[in-house]
């Protein structure tokens, strides 16, 4: 399955633009057709040896039913598989670190890397 802009993910998610590409799929930006809310979508071939998305998935998925570890994790909103692809759409929190890093011309301060690492 090619993605593109515009495609309906999942019945409810259009796509909008892609937010970049890892070693196992794709990122996009895309909406919910009824509330308008923007989310974060992540493509991976279902068809690869290593499913990484659904162990993420299903580590998200252990920070929400205990959300007195970690607070500051995006929500998971759906995981699936459609076209032979996996799909998990997730709360679109701001700005990637990636794109952050560009906007600071490729440098961060010590307060910033503490509070990444943090």
């Amino acid at each position: 399955m090619e993605m593109r802009q515009n495609t309906v993910i999942a019945k409810n998610y259009q796509l909008i633009s892609k937010l970049g590409r890892g070693a196992f799929g794709e990122i996009w930006r895309a909406f919910h057709t009824k509330t308008k809310e923007e989310v974060a979508i992540k493509f991976e071939d279902a068809s690869s040896k290593r499913q990484h998305l659904y162990f993420e998935c299903k580590t998200y998925l252990y920070m929400q039913w205990d959300n007195t570890k970690v607070k500051e994790v995006p929500k998971m909103l759906h995981y699936g598989i459609e076209d032979k692809v996996n799909v998990m759409v997730l709360e679109l929190l701001g700005e990637s670190i990636e794109g952050l890093f560009s906007i600071c011309g490729k440098k961060f301060s010590l307060k910033t890397v503490l509070m990444l690492a943090y």
